[in-house]
């Protein structure tokens, strides 16, 4: 699997226009073959940060995905960006949930109670 992450910070007056254009890219981007995920969120500190996630189950899907209309416009987003964007692409061989804190917790000696 494949985890993108996308932080971008947008003059405030950019706001609006870049939301309604993330939103945009969250049905068609979904409906793609091989989205696991696909969010948009907003700092609660700073309106003016964004966050945009993605996950992919495979990298040939994952470059699809990079070749298409629809990432053309998030590139597009990143140029109204007033600081260059973080963008991360990061490879998952595995995910654990809560069971790895249950686990920790239980065989832990130093356990705080």
């Amino acid at each position: 699997m494949i985890a993108t992450s996308m932080k971008f910070v947008v003059p405030q007056e950019r706001g609006t226009e870049v939301l309604r254009t993330l939103r945009s890219l969250l049905g068609p981007t979904k409906a793609e073959a091989g989205c696991v995920r696909c969010e948009i969120y907003r700092d609660a500190l700073d309106d003016d940060i964004y966050l945009y996630l993605e996950e992919w189950g495979s990298r040939e899907q994952l470059e699809r995905h990079i070749r298409s209309a629809h990432y053309r416009r998030l590139l597009a987003i990143m140029e109204l960006a007033s600081e260059k964007p973080e963008v991360r692409y990061d490879t998952v061989s595995e995910r654990q949930g809560f069971e790895l804190v249950e686990k920790i917790r239980s065989t832990s000696p130093s356990r705080a109670r």
